[in-house]
């Protein structure tokens, strides 16, 4: 960001010195919209899955960027956990199936 600022700085005073002022406040700006959307970007990293399996039980939670908290709680007997995977990326998509009934927790 501050080479991002410092670039946009020299380059708005470089606008103003040929005349160009109004160019100045749009160099500012993108700079600004820039650090907005690091900031959305970094809001929304927060969220997480947790996978807990032990012998009574296989809990789901996931946490959204806000702390809101879902959790789902499954019979492990009961559970098939489906997997699908590529070769280049890795797992794709986790889903829980429980009698027939699918809940993803991706």
């Amino acid at each position: 960001m501050l080479y991002l600022g410092c670039l946009s700085f020299i380059a708005g005073v470089i606008s103003v010195s040929i005349g160009a002022w109004p160019v100045f406040g749009f160099f500012g700006l993108d700079v600004l919209l820039v650090y907005l959307a690091f900031r959305a970007s970094y809001r929304t990293a927060r969220a997480y899955e947790e996978v807990t399996v032990t012998a009574s039980e296989l809990t789901v939670r996931k946490v959204n960027h806000r702390g809101l908290v879902r959790k789902w709680m499954l019979n492990p007997l009961w559970v098939r956990i489906e997997r699908i995977a590529h070769e280049e990326f890795g797992v794709e998509r986790l889903s829980t199936v429980d009698g027939g009934l699918s809940s993803q927790a991706s």
